[in-house]
């Protein structure tokens, strides 16, 4: 994505705010002298920055951050919308909808413009396969190993959210 590029200096200042609070060298005085070894001093600090960086994973939620944070055109989000009520309806991504799929730990969360869903570990099979689809799918469709109810859960949360919509009309029984 070309907006809101991530810059060295940001990343950088990102980097060295998380060590500032947490890493006690950080937090140091140092001396304004260089004959105190203040050189030396600022070196090991830089090297201790840029083992830190893990550029990947910042940009990644970097994005995320944006994504989540863009504003939605209403469209057809405040049309009525057909029930997700079967693990069997087609349901498609909103047209136009940007995915970024993070996971930290025991948790995945998707980032889109407008919001994001997040849960455990274990949905994040699926929250890839959404985040990459292209075309219609059915909710018993996502991969991984979550039961066909709490994939029609997961589905209909990320409906209700605004990213998922349901591609075939209502069929009354």
């Amino acid at each position: 994505m070309g907006l809101y590029p991530y810059n060295g200096g940001k990343l950088l200042l990102d980097v060295l705010g998380e060590l500032a609070a947490s890493d006690l060298a950080f937090l140091e005085p140092v001396s304004a002298w260089p004959a105190d070894g203040t050189t030396a001093r600022v070196d090991a600090l830089l090297r201790r920055l840029g083992a830190a960086a893990d550029v990947e994973r910042r940009a990644l939620a970097h994005r995320a951050a944006r994504l989540s944070a863009m504003p939605v055109l209403p469209g057809e989000r405040f049309s009525p919308k057909a029930p997700l009520e079967r693990p069997d309806q087609l349901v498609v991504k909103r047209p136009g909808f940007a995915c970024v799929v993070r996971e930290e730990g025991d948790r995945a969360a998707i980032h889109f413009p407008g919001g994001g869903v997040a849960g455990p570990s274990s949905i994040a099979p699926a929250l890839r396969f959404v985040a990459e689809a292209t075309g219609p799918f059915h909710p018993r469709d996502l991969p991984g190993a979550l039961p066909e109810d709490s994939k029609l859960l997961l589905a209909r949360r990320l409906a209700d959210e605004g990213l998922l919509i349901v591609a075939e009309p209502r069929v009354d029984s």
